[in-house]
């Protein structure tokens, strides 16, 4: 029947689009929380300048993971 096959092509699609969502948000936390690890340290050795750098490298990087994804 194609009108089924169909119904499970779309619902393998969504599956598989959805690994990926899940996947990507679970590498992406990863990637938070060393960046938000760095912050601190940062802020902890009252170093400006290391925390605003660290801080736009997770800017940065959280951007292109979430435009590449």
């Amino acid at each position: 029947n194609s009108v089924l096959k169909r119904m499970l092509e779309t619902v393998s699609e969504l599956i598989r689009s959805q690994q990926g969502v899940v996947s990507q948000t679970l590498d992406l936390r990863k990637l938070t929380l060393e960046f938000h690890r760095e912050i601190a340290r940062a802020l902890r050795g009252q170093d400006p300048l290391a925390a605003e750098a660290a801080m736009e490298t997770h800017l940065l990087e959280t951007q292109r993971v979430l435009q590449s994804g």
